[in-house]
């Protein structure tokens, strides 16, 4: 816990500074009107880090977000094309969580533009918001997920926060099996992902 506790004391140094000069937190961008499946996700203020999947009309895309705390609990939203729409909880072994927090300060991401992962050749429609908030301050990404030059360390991150939280039990279908058939609500989580 001192690790955690240090990174993100570090975390808050460097993201306070990052904002001063930088002035990028905001969530215009993330909150764009192409894209209203973001909009509709609740806000999740306490949050530590965030990720939000939005919709990609005109397609059909799974519209969800998984919050994550400084306390390891997490909590998942799907809200539509999603295996579990409402609201799941679990949690993350110190040891994973502190895994997350090193691949955020290893990829610089308190260092990259906010916009650093969209387009201007794509009209903005397919995007994963990120959302990193050590202390006071706040720090986001917007990646548009068929933006080709968007750096490959924030599609690696999104996809060790979907990884680390295993929330593909409920954003994709499936299998019909006993193991694997969804949970209540209020049923506990074992999946190995989340107890070491």
């Amino acid at each position: 816990m001192v690790i955690l506790h240090a990174q993100v004391t570090k975390a808050a140094m460097g993201m306070a500074l990052a904002v001063a000069l930088a002035g990028c937190a905001s969530g215009g961008t993330a909150s764009s009107s192409r894209n209203p499946g973001l909009v509709a996700l609740p806000d999740v203020p306490d949050a530590l880090i965030r990720m939000q999947h939005g919709s990609c009309p005109p397609e059909r895309c799974p519209v969800y977000q998984v919050s994550i705390f400084l306390d390891g609990t997490f909590v998942y939203d799907g809200l539509t094309d999603v295996a579990q729409i409402g609201r799941r909880r679990g949690r993350l072994s110190p040891e994973r969580l502190n895994d997350l927090l090193s691949n955020i300060e290893a990829i610089g991401f308190l260092d990259r533009p906010e916009a650093c992962c969209v387009c201007a050749t794509t009209d903005g429609s397919h995007l994963t918001v990120v959302e990193y908030h050590p202390g006071v301050a706040q720090k986001i990404v917007v990646h548009d997920e068929r933006c080709g030059s968007a750096p490959l360390a924030i599609t690696a991150l999104e996809a060790a926060i979907a990884r680390e939280t295993a929330v593909e039990r409920w954003v994709r279908p499936m299998a019909t099996t006993a193991e694997s058939e969804p949970r209540r609500p209020d049923e506990p989580l074992t999946s190995p992902a989340l107890d070491p």
